[in-house]
């Protein structure tokens, strides 16, 4: 299936998905329970909103798959964060400290840079593919070359 129109629906959906999933995540770290576990819950319907960017995306024809994987792996550091975070309740491994909370902060606003440039890339790559759509459905001689006038 080849792309026919702008996916704003679908790219609306990636960045409301973004905001409130790095969001969420970077104010888990800050909060006690039972606070935590509604921005956990709020953080998982921003990947549930991922999951339908990219099914909307999908579904209209782009293949964009790169900026999905580019925004799942910037996960992977806050998971490690929590990981230390629950292992230093526990008394398994030393305290993080106040150290804990500056580094997902700073982490955050990577992410959410990162995520800005994700996005515009997403939103050039959609363009592109659109216009291949347009030059592709264009008649082209047999020849291969444009007829003069």
């Amino acid at each position: 299936m080849t792309p026919t129109r702008y996916p704003a629906a679908g790219l609306a959906l990636f960045m409301a998905a973004a905001v409130l999933t790095f969001g969420c995540i970077t104010v888990m770290q800050f909060l006690e329970k039972p606070w935590f576990f509604v921005a956990l819950a709020a953080m998982h319907a921003g990947i549930a909103l991922f999951v339908a960017s990219k099914r909307t995306l999908r579904g209209g024809g782009f293949q964009l798959e790169r900026f999905f994987k580019k925004e799942y792996v910037m996960l992977l550091p806050f998971l490690l964060i929590m990981l230390y975070s629950f292992a230093s309740k526990a008394a398994l491994v030393p305290p993080f400290g106040s150290a804990k909370e500056s580094l997902a902060f700073v982490y955050a606003l990577i992410c959410f840079a990162v995520t800005f440039w994700n996005f515009r890339a997403l939103q050039r790559e959609t363009r592109a593919q659109l216009r291949g759509r347009e030059a592709s459905s264009a008649p082209m001689p047999a020849d291969g070359l444009a007829l003069a006038d």
